[in-house]
């Protein structure tokens, strides 16, 4: 008798209740189609003043704050990682890509901290100056100090090769 209720108590743990769950496919899509919204939502931000207070505070003075210019170009990569998920691609490829747009857009972020080191004048802090924001001059200030300037280039150069 215990061998059976042994056969049965894993045959009810192979089993998993499918009801209730979203599909993964779904949630996929879902994401892909939040983030896309919220590209569209930071592009209109860096356009207009009409997107409220969250646009003003969150999109024109953080968002341009930490990442300068980069602000600008988030919505596009935002965006791209928006298809790439309603395009449904492997889990394991998606973090790939994603990690390279990340990699991608902290190296336009740092280059723009090296073109323009005095784009944003009106600032009093000199982290907030650069065309990169906070986020380009911690890249450049780390680089600067570790490599020099031309390990730089050659280190950002073969970041967007890569």
């Amino acid at each position: 008798m215990p061998k059976k209720l042994r056969r049965f108590a894993s045959k009810s743990n192979n089993k998993l209740p499918t009801e209730g769950r979203i599909p993964d496919k779904f949630k996929q899509d879902m994401a892909g189609i939040f983030l896309i919204a919220v590209a569209i939502f930071i592009f209109a931000a860096n356009l207009s003043s009409a997107t409220g207070a969250v646009g003003f505070f969150f999109v024109k003075t953080f968002l341009r704050s930490l990442m300068g210019v980069g602000g600008l170009v988030l919505p596009f990569f935002i965006a791209v990682y928006g298809v790439i998920l309603l395009l449904r691609h492997e889990i394991k490829e998606l973090t790939v890509r994603l990690f390279g747009l990340l990699l991608l857009f902290l190296t336009y972020v740092a280059v723009a901290q090296f073109y323009e080191v005095n784009y944003f004048t009106d600032m009093t802090s000199p982290y907030f100056r650069g065309a990169g924001g906070v986020l380009g001059y911690g890249v450049r200030f780390a680089l600067g100090r570790t490599v020099g300037l031309w390990g730089a280039y050659i280190i950002l150069g073969a970041i967007i090769m890569v």
